[in-house]
């Protein structure tokens, strides 16, 4: 999808996993953790229409302070992450 429309490859992905995860809940529907999938699924959407709506305050910012929030927004990504990941 991306040599076709490289503009939208944030949105081809996510639509792409809705089938994906679709499947894989119906294929593992007896030992599926539910509240995982809870905090997931709210995750997903936060981050989604939270990023969405960044992006467009980035669109309307000057360089500095649109480089500023980018550089902050990556180190939030980054501590996340490695708390989620060093956590368990």
């Amino acid at each position: 999808m991306a040599l076709l429309a490289p503009d939208l490859v944030p949105v081809s992905l996510l639509m792409l996993m809705i089938p994906l995860n679709v499947y894989v809940a119906w294929r593992e529907w007896e030992t599926l953790d539910r509240s995982g999938v809870t905090w997931t699924t709210v995750g997903r959407f936060l981050g989604t229409f939270g990023g969405l709506r960044l992006l467009t305050i980035l669109t309307h910012v000057d360089r500095v302070r649109g480089r500023l929030l980018r550089v902050s927004v990556l180190l939030f990504a980054i501590v996340s992450g490695t708390v989620l990941l060093t956590r368990n």
